[in-house]
């Protein structure tokens, strides 16, 4: 990723085991994004996974979800939202499903994006990149009240399009400040917006291990919220999925970070899991922040590119405009992907890009814009990727100019004719192969689909 050294310890962390999903395996493809039935989660259910391999644990979710999907009509069939029965009224639009059923093989990955809604709109990504997206993000707070004022719009705007909403809760006020109340308030407008029709995709405290956020590298009091959070919106609807969501493990634990712990400090401990006394790369960057498998439904990561010398952690100031290296992708998705296979959890890259630094444009030696992105797009969607990380089924592009840390960073599709033409023909040519690719109102996730009758609209 850099001219650091690259640290192995957090790979060797979570060690490579043959996958339990193969893309020829039609039968195993079959996880849904929210478990079916929902069981109550009790709040004084403790869930601390006693070694970080719990393959046990594993393979009864993987029964469970088998033994599901052949009560609803085989695992072979299309995936959709799984829904138990609910006093909602029917949806004004189809029911999108997690994943389409299985063609040659393949396994296809939500096409998404995070756009600024300040400046743009579901639709004018799609003009923009040639193609609708399956899957629009926004960014929403909670602390004692929920501040999402604008999901309304959003949600709408997004059903329009046929779309997947993704909502990003950030305690950003810190864990402790967010009250029971408020949680209410985010099940209550989830279930209303599910009761609309609205595909929700909840990613609450995302980056969580990271120390950016007032938020982060707080262990204990971040799985202990988690699960208030989980338990309320659960009681409320099983058409929201509770996306799980970290930093990268490249550069953690980001040292020198705005709320990086002191040795007094009792997270220091939290996070110092193998007990040297130091907080190093030698230390597990996921499992202190994991709520659980019972309360997770995906597991997402951020994933960016950030220039040569840098870590995964976006506190890194203007940096040269240099290519990313052929395995720079993977070297930042697959400690967590390997996290997320030992827990037969869907995979999503719930954001990722290229930052290209408007300061160095031009600067002799340095590449351009659209050689940044042509490479950055190239490494994420890529056919080879897919084939191996079976899991893996959504991507979105974080399509935002936005000033960071004293550099004004363009990580946009959409600000350049000639990178959106690119992205354009990489998503064609992906979707000439085998359709890989699932985009929003595709016969594929059409309401019915490869099922026997079953529409799970509640």
């Amino acid at each position: 990723m850099s001219t650091q050294t690259r640290p192995q310890q957090y790979w060797s962390i979570y060690e490579d085991t043959p996958p339990t999903y193969h893309p020829s395996n039609t039968q195993q493809q079959s996880i849904p994004l929210n478990t079916y039935p929902r069981q109550p989660v009790s709040t004084t259910t403790v869930y601390c996974p006693p070694k970080r391999k719990s393959k046990g644990n594993s393979i009864k979710t993987f029964l469970t979800c088998l033994c599901t999907l052949a009560v609803l009509g085989g695992a072979g069939a299309g995936i959709y939202f799984l829904v138990r029965p609910q006093p909602f009224p029917t949806p004004p639009g189809p029911v999108l499903p997690v994943m389409p059923a299985d063609l040659d093989g393949y396994r296809g990955i939500i096409l998404g994006a995070d756009i600024d809604w300040s400046k743009e709109s579901p639709s004018y990504f799609n003009d923009r990149t040639g193609h609708k997206s399956a899957n629009f993000g926004n960014f929403y707070y909670i602390s004692d009240t929920l501040k999402a004022g604008s999901l309304d719009r959003t949600a709408r705007q997004t059903m329009e399009q046929g779309a997947i909403v993704t909502v990003t809760v950030m305690p950003s006020d810190g864990l402790a400040v967010v009250s029971d109340a408020a949680l209410d308030e985010l099940a209550k407008t989830c279930a209303d917006l599910n009761g609309k029709g609205a595909q929700i995709m909840l990613r609450f405290g995302h980056e969580m291990n990271g120390n950016w956020y007032k938020y982060g590298q707080d262990p204990q009091a971040y799985v202990s919220l988690w699960r208030r959070m989980a338990t309320r919106v659960r009681a409320a609807t099983n058409r929201t999925a509770l996306v799980w969501a970290p930093n990268t493990a490249g550069g953690y634990p980001f040292p020198g970070g705005a709320y990086t712990p002191s040795k007094a400090d009792p997270r220091f401990d939290q996070m110092d899991t193998n007990k040297d006394g130091v907080l190093n790369s030698q230390d597990d960057p996921f499992t202190p922040y994991y709520p659980g498998d019972t309360y997770v439904d995906w597991i997402g990561i951020s994933a960016y590119y950030f220039g040569p010398g840098t870590s995964g952690s976006n506190t890194t100031s203007a940096s040269p405009n240099v290519l990313p290296k052929d395995d720079e992708f993977l070297y930042y998705i697959d400690p967590l992907y390997r996290f997320a296979r030992e827990r037969n959890k869907l995979f999503a890259v719930s954001e990722t890009g290229v930052s290209f630094y408007k300061a160095n444009e031009g600067k002799p030696g340095q590449a351009g814009e659209v050689e940044m992105k042509r490479k950055w797009i190239g490494l994420v969607y890529n056919r080879t990727v897919f084939e191996t990380h079976p899991l893996l089924r959504a991507i979105s592009w974080f399509d935002y100019l936005k000033e960071e840390y004293g550099s004004l960073r363009d990580f946009r599709l959409t600000g350049n004719d000639e990178v959106g033409s690119i992205f354009r023909s990489k998503i064609e040519e992906l979707n000439r192969i085998n359709g890989t690719i699932i985009l929003a109102q595709h016969p594929l996730v059409a309401a019915g689909n490869g099922t026997s009758g079953r529409n799970n609209t509640g």
